[in-house]
């Protein structure tokens, strides 16, 4: 109680220097508490944390790193933050047989709830489906980011670097696992370029912690590259076919009819269950079918989508900066001109570029099915030439136009249902709330880490490279009521600015490669990372063991653990962590290179494949 006592007196006197000699920085200077933290009230303050074991006091510029800009940060308490962590169920250090994990999450500055996990197969990597303890996953939030906060004033974000994150990794590991190494790092999307910048430098035997590798494998998740600038229009055209087929997979053969149930997907479905025996996750109905919207219809609708998409990157950044800045936007003449939709028509285009598609040859769920079809519905109904004008007042019509062939006791049904999305997609339950994020973090590292496309979009830079001056020049250019840039401007505003930084677009190759053993796990249906950037992964980021596996109709959450648990004779979210284990343990045993044939039932059943992609990959290439 004392150490939290005299934490909060230290912060309020940090605090009321800072205003009383003139350095607090005026407010686009300066990022708010929940810019970090999303669960921080607004005008409560910094919520200051008790001090605890999870807590590892750490630099704002690491030991032997180089390169944040002027001025440098000394050892006082100003360069200095909590780093937060926190360990997986059954954590247990003692038991020798277990392997060490640590998870990093993507966004970039996504970060996990404190005593949760990230998805369903980490969870039986913890703790296993039967067992009572199987490995240790340590998690983190990244500085910046949820507990691990830092000074809100945007001089700091100078320190907001992944290069800076591998040495918290590195000092996570000294104190945790001591003389251990970690047995593998599993990274998500941004995470991943973390997780090759700490193999790069701390996954060779001349290390500069010691003799031995401090990472013995690393499993990488939508793992995401930005050098190629024709990655942009894979996504848009990925985005197009994910729609394109979740209207075509969702409908009954033959006439449209809206069985009892959705008793078509009896067979489509790999965790179909007429009785759900209380798992918790909804069931399938009647409206889980999109057979009104018309075969004639589809190519329409997908192409009006192709267009907004490509209209909101070129001149509003990107889908997440339109829905993050909707209230401001809305506001905006020139904008609510172009695109006459309302805020949870975005929603649904976003989860279709996260929620991937059914596929023919692959897995599809219940939850996933409800989550396609509710983006699908979204886009469908507020594409409907039918619909009127008035946005802001507009109901579901329940009309024959919208609906055609739909009795009107069905119409009533979809109509309530989109009520319900239109709820949930705009409150603390849509699918887009449902990771937590540090905004600061995802414009910081986003920019500086070279992994967002829009400030490549926004500024004018040749050869895929820019300079904190080019950003700063765009931030404060002279903008009009009929800039559309002018919103990312404002945005630009709050990000520190070093000048003579050099950014280029991400790339795994060159001095970021190394050799140490690599899972890749890509979704086919993945629109973040279409284009080839997996195979880059694989071609020019590892120069020793690795593995490619592709999941066919799987988006960028790599939800393979979204089932009923025990609905299937072999359980699919413990299978999936058993191919994960089976690769860390050959990994440490060099058997690689048998790693495919070992698992390769489980590979079957999750219908799952290796991939060996050529040299040669097209990011253009048509996709099916």
């Amino acid at each position: 109680m004392a150490k939290l006592l005299i934490a909060l007196f230290l912060m309020f006197l940090s605090f009321f220097n800072m205003a009383a000699h003139g350095a607090q920085v005026p407010e686009s200077g300066r990022w708010r508490p929940q810019d970090m933290d999303p669960r921080i009230a607004p005008g409560s303050g910094f919520r200051l944390l008790p001090l605890s074991d999870e807590m590892t006091k750490a630099k704002l510029i690491p030991d032997g790193v180089t390169g944040a800009g002027d001025p440098p940060c000394d050892d006082t308490s100003a360069c200095t933050f909590d780093l937060f962590s926190f360990k997986g169920e059954a954590f247990d250090l003692n038991q020798r047989e277990r392997k060490n994990i640590l998870f990093i999450a993507g966004g970039p500055g996504q970060f996990v709830e404190e005593n949760e996990s990230f998805n369903a197969a980490l969870n039986a990597l913890a703790a296993g489906v039967d067992v009572n303890g199987r490995h240790n996953i340590l998690y983190f939030h990244v500085r910046g980011a949820g507990r691990s906060p830092i000074d809100p004033n945007n001089q700091k974000d100078r320190f907001l670097r992944a290069r800076f994150v591998v040495e918290d990794i590195e000092l996570l590991r000294k104190r945790i696992l001591v003389d251990k190494p970690w047995d593998a790092i599993y990274a998500h999307s941004w995470g991943t370029v973390v997780a090759q910048l700490y193999a790069a430098k701390y996954g060779t035997k001349k290390n500069p912690s010691g003799e031995f590798p401090m990472v013995k494998s690393l499993i990488l998740s939508g793992p995401v590259v930005r050098n190629r600038p024709e990655t942009l229009n894979a996504r848009i055209d990925m985005t197009i076919s994910n729609l394109g087929k979740i209207y075509n997979y969702y409908r009954p053969n033959g006439d449209c009819t809206f069985p009892v149930g959705a008793l078509y997907l009896k067979d489509r479905i790999a965790d179909f269950a007429t009785n759900p025996q209380g798992f918790g996750r909804e069931d399938l109905d009647e409206t889980d079918n999109l057979c009104f919207v018309g075969k004639e219809r589809i190519p329409e609708i997908t192409k009006t989508v192709k267009n907004i998409l490509t209209d909101l990157e070129k001149d509003y950044g990107s889908l997440d900066f339109v829905i993050e800045n909707f209230e401001a936007l809305e506001k905006d003449r020139v904008f609510t001109a172009q695109f006459k939709s309302p805020l949870e028509f975005f929603v649904a285009l976003r989860g279709l570029q996260l929620s991937g598609a059914p596929a023919q040859n692959g897995l599809v769920f219940t939850e996933d099915t409800k989550n396609m079809i509710n983006n699908a519905l979204v886009v469908a109904y507020y594409l409907s030439p039918a619909l009127p004008q008035n946005l802001e007042r507009r109901q579901c019509e329940s009309n024959e136009q919208f609906m055609p062939g739909v009795r009107a006791g069905m119409r009533k049904k979809y109509c309530d249902r989109l009520m319900v999305v239109k709820k949930k997609f705009l409150g603390a339950e849509s699918p887009l709330s449902g990771k937590l994020e540090s905004r600061r973090d995802k414009y910081v590292f986003g920019v500086y880490d070279g992994v967002a496309r829009w400030v490549f979009n926004m500024l004018d830079v040749e050869q895929g490279c820019f300079t904190g001056l080019d950003l700063k020049n765009f931030a404060n250019a002279r903008s009009s009521s009929t800039d559309k840039k002018k919103h990312v401007r404002e945005i630009a505003k709050k990000i520190g600015i070093v000048p003579k930084e050099r950014v280029c677009g991400w790339s795994p190759g060159g001095k970021n490669a190394h050799s140490v053993p690599t899972l890749i796990l890509k979704g086919t249906a993945d629109a973040i990372v279409a284009g080839c950037q997996a195979e880059d992964w694989y071609n020019d980021g590892l120069k020793g063991e690795r593995v490619l596996l592709e999941f066919p109709g799987v988006g960028h959450d790599m939800s393979i653990g979204n089932q009923r648990i025990g609905s299937a004779p072999l359980d699919q979210t413990q299978s999936f962590a058993d191919v994960i284990e089976q690769f860390i343990v050959m990994a440490q045993t060099q058997q690689q290179s048998q790693f495919v044939s070992k698992v390769k039932p489980k590979l079957e059943f999750l219908k799952a494949e290796e991939k060996k992609p050529g040299p040669s990959c097209n990011p253009l290439q048509p996709i099916d």
